[in-house]
């Protein structure tokens, strides 16, 4: 009897982004142990396969030569993949039966569905704000949630908005703040030899999140001094706020403190 799909899932069913103002995604890399009893840390980070998404959303496998934190003063940031799988049995079988499949325009051909039978739901919320204050106005994502179709493979933004009907909405209308963008990769057909390992396979379903970058967001006049606002004081306060400014900015791009501040011989992806 021919199998049926019971479920689908997302594998990993959790991943983490990291924001970052580059356009360049960092790069997938593994930890490793030194071995060099004169380093002074245990561990480091080498380079490993990773895509890289062309112009019509297929991946190309790479192996970059180094794993590279940032660029100048912008750093990369970690835009996780995620693959769509199955859970396929025969009907009715015992959930004991079930096999762990990816999905691929091959399955979705064996019961006569295409990509364009898939419909990815996006719904992204941010609730900082709302939950610190107490505030439910403060809450913003998105309202619809986004709906992107197997087969639209160009990237799609996740424009966040306060509620609607928010009596007080935080975020004004006609104006969002971003969260990043979400892209259905292209499968395409293993070929019959290549340099990357067997284990990564073109053909599975994928989704890639790219967060967003970042960015302060707040009223106009939260980048007034107050001083400002106070006569004869108001060029030197605002010279002063604005120089605390730009070394507090410095500091916070270091990538937490320096732990990204220099690009390492071993650079990352992910």
């Amino acid at each position: 009897m021919a199998d049926t799909i019971h479920m689908l899932f997302c594998n990993p069913p959790i991943a983490i982004a990291r924001l970052g103002s580059s356009s360049a995604p960092l790069a997938a890399y593994n930890w490793l142990l030194h071995g060099n009893i004169r380093n002074d840390a245990d561990t480091g980070i080498a380079p490993d396969w990773s895509f890289e998404v062309m112009t019509d959303g297929s991946l190309t496998p790479i192996m970059p030569e180094e794993v590279r934190l940032r660029d100048g003063a912008a750093i990369r940031p970690v835009c996780p993949f995620i693959e769509l799988w199955a859970r396929v049995a025969e009907p009715g079988g015992d959930a004991a039966t079930w096999r762990d499949v990816p999905v691929t325009e091959e399955l979705l051909e064996g019961f006569r569905l295409g990509l364009k039978d898939l419909t990815f739901k996006i719904d992204a919320r941010n609730a900082k704000a709302a939950r610190r204050a107490a505030n439910p106005a403060l809450l913003y994502g998105l309202f619809p949630a986004v709906e992107v179709a197997g087969d639209q493979h160009s990237r799609v933004p996740l424009e966040a908005t306060s509620p609607p009907g928010a009596a007080t909405p935080m975020i004004p209308a006609g104006r969002s703040i971003p969260l990043g963008a979400v892209q259905i990769c292209k499968p395409t057909a293993n070929p019959a030899t290549a340099p990357w390992p067997p284990s990564i396979d073109l053909s599975i379903v994928r989704l890639r999140f790219t967060p967003a970058t970042g960015a302060y967001y707040g009223p106009p006049q939260a980048a007034q001094a107050k001083a400002a606002r106070r006569g004869s004081e108001s060029a030197h306060g605002a010279d002063q706020l604005t120089r605390k400014a730009g070394t507090a900015v410095q500091r916070a791009t270091k990538s937490g403190r320096g732990y990204a501040s220099q690009t390492l011989e071993n650079d990352g992806m992910s």
